[in-house]
């Protein structure tokens, strides 16, 4: 946390204690996202319900399920189902608070409200960009009743709600590794943007199959949009107010926020509307989109699931092809922008007593770099595993200087191996 991802530390520290009772199985870590995701699409359905009736709920619920990031990031132990679902729950606790009609009642509400603000800001700051359009709504009540009771209470639970996450701006304004590699938003990243937050971002390519996908859910949420009553106001600025910020705060900001995976939880509100939209048509012809949306969802569902789709390799492979053939005595090196993420899936994957030595590990791990000298530590190993992410026809291509001239100068190749989209190579020290 001194380096990187302090923002992440109410997450890190929720799953410490989970796998402190459940263990660090894949599925103890992947199960806290099921269990969000889940929440997610049930607040979803419910917000949409409360909003717009019983068949928007229902239909706002199946399109949300439909949708393949959403079920991407509903098994990966990452933040993001967590987010999803606060910013659905923020917004359905905020719709009632404002909706109260007795004082006490919107006290309580408006005390949930806070609380659920400030699980949002401590699962991801940048969720809390839907507070803004919450402050709209809220000042025109506040304007067209005369009646300045609604603005004071929001402005109260938002104030107590965002006094905690104060402490993870301060200090994660000053680590900006983690981002580092993001770059503003080009023309092109906005016209894909909808099939990176939809479908093609599940699988890391634009396809036409996730355009497809993204096209006709903005199609039926802009149909919900024609008659534009208070409630469709709220849901359509909570889906364009936070893009547009990231937008602009990426292009002139002090700081680059642009990625697809920041916004994911706008992808609710859109469902919702599409839901809205699906109730005004008959029914036989909303299942008709219904069925669209489904097939053309379907094989990205079935890629997401694929050992190798999340990061472009089957982490397991290590397991396989070092725990069979590497030796404790052996060494192993890394290589590529994504070191960190294959060091650390070597770390989860590969039994520590099964796991060749790592010399080449940078002190502090998550800096995600090698030391500079790699001939130095590998000097008492005469067997060096290189493993590199993809099928590479050479095993030294596109390697580091420093890791290649000593492989080409010191060693020779005596095996290689692919699994899992990785290629395993083995290099034995030549004869003095």
């Amino acid at each position: 946390m001194n380096y990187r991802d302090v923002v992440m530390f109410p997450y890190y520290a929720l799953m410490f204690a989970w796998t402190g009772i459940f263990g660090d199985s894949e599925l103890a870590l992947r199960a806290p996202s099921v269990i969000a995701m889940v929440g997610a699409v049930a607040v979803t359905a419910l917000l949409a319900t409360k909003l717009f009736g019983n068949r928007a709920g229902l239909y706002a619920g199946l399109v949300l399920v439909a949708i393949p990031s959403i079920s991407r990031n509903a098994h990966e132990a990452r933040v993001y189902a967590f987010v999803v679902l606060l910013a659905v729950v923020v917004t359905y606790v905020f719709t009632r608070s404002i909706a109260a009609q007795l004082p006490r009642s919107e006290f309580r509400w408006w005390v949930g409200y806070a609380a659920a603000v400030a699980l949002l800001g401590a699962a991801h700051l940048l969720a809390l960009t839907v507070l803004v359009v919450h402050a709209l709504v809220v000042l025109s009540r506040g304007v067209g009743a005369r009646s300045w009771r609604t603005p004071i209470g929001w402005l109260c639970a938002t104030a107590i709600g965002v006094l905690p996450t104060l402490w993870l701006v301060r200090v994660g304004s000053e680590q900006r590794t983690t981002i580092a590699w993001l770059t503003p938003p080009k023309p092109s990243d906005l016209v894909v943007f909808p099939g990176n937050l939809f479908g093609a971002y599940a699988i890391g390519a634009a396809g036409s199959v996730a355009m497809v996908i993204a096209g006709t859910v903005l199609i039926l949420a802009a149909i919900a949009c024609r008659r534009l009553d208070s409630n469709t106001l709220l849901l359509a600025g909570s889906v364009a107010v936070p893009v547009l910020l990231l937008v602009a705060i990426s292009l002139v900001g002090p700081v680059v926020l642009w990625h697809p995976r920041y916004l994911l939880f706008v992808v609710p509100f859109v469902a919702i509307l599409a839901g809205k939209a699906l109730t005004e048509l008959p029914v036989k012809a909303a299942g008709v989109v219904a069925l669209v949306v489904l097939v053309f969802a379907a094989p990205i569902h079935v890629k997401i699931r694929q050992p190798h789709a999340h990061a472009g390799y089957d982490a397991r492979a290590m397991s396989r092809v070092l725990g069979a053939h590497a030796r404790p005595s052996d060494a192993v090196m890394f290589s590529g922008a994504e070191l960190w993420h294959i060091r650390n899936s070597f770390l989860y994957y590969v039994p520590a007593d099964q796991r060749p030595q790592d010399p080449l590990v940078n002190a502090n791990l998550l800096q995600g770099r090698d030391v500079t000298d790699a001939a130095t530590p590998l000097a008492s190993f005469d067997r060096v595993w290189l493993v590199r992410k993809g099928s590479m026809d050479s095993s030294l291509r596109g390697l580091e200087p420093g890791k290649s001239d000593l492989l080409q100068e010191s060693f020779h190749q005596t095996e290689r191996r692919e699994s899992g989209h990785m290629t395993f190579t083995l290099f034995e020290r030549n004869a003095q």
